[in-house]
């Protein structure tokens, strides 16, 4: 058999020739480059969604606890409340340390529409899937010493928020992310 210009096999192109050829290869390269493109996209508008929603949370938990200061804003001894704040009440004989730490969890609960389930609190979509779970909330409301200079009546809480991945309508992972929130009683005048 004797080789032909019409079945002769062309010899092996360097990547220049190939990019340079305008016979249509270049097809399937601009497909995986799309492809590739769109899972990065999808990927960043991911990441800018978990971050939406957890600055949304932490925001909303940051109103529960600068409730709590609010609500213990009562039991702040009046006479020593500018610059000397302090959970006192005064009794016959010195003063009773009486803070309150609120509830935080319906607080937020009403904020952002929660339901409770087995002690977390979630978030549940229209079609029944859960949007963010929220476990692990702690309130502490550490109360200053009376007649102590320098230091602020404050309260702080953490929590854990757990925001699921999700690809094509499945879930692939949960995310926990930790949140810590510290809300102080400041003087105004």
């Amino acid at each position: 058999m004797r080789l032909t210009e019409k079945n002769r096999i062309p010899p092996v192109r360097n990547l220049g020739n190939i990019l340079k050829d305008k016979k249509g290869e270049m097809f399937p390269m601009t497909v995986a480059v799309s492809i590739c493109l769109l899972f990065l996209l999808l990927v960043v508008m991911e990441f800018f969604k978990l971050m939406i929603t957890a600055s949304g949370i932490k925001d909303a938990y940051e109103e529960a606890m600068i409730s709590v200061v609010t609500d213990n804003y009562n039991e702040v001894y009046a006479c020593v409340r500018e610059g000397y704040a302090s959970g006192q009440i005064p009794t016959g004989y010195g003063f009773n340390a009486t803070v309150d730490i609120g509830d935080v969890e319906a607080r937020l609960s009403g904020l952002l529409g929660l339901t409770s389930s087995g002690g977390t609190l979630n978030k549940v979509t229209d079609a029944r899937n859960i949007q963010y779970k929220i476990s692990d909330i702690n309130v502490t409301v550490p109360n200053t010493p009376i007649f102590r200079s320098g230091q602020k009546f404050y309260a702080e809480g953490t929590m854990v928020l757990t925001i699921p991945v999700m690809f094509a309508g499945r879930r692939l992972f949960e995310v926990p992310i930790n949140l810590k929130v510290k809300a102080t009683m400041r003087e105004v005048f």
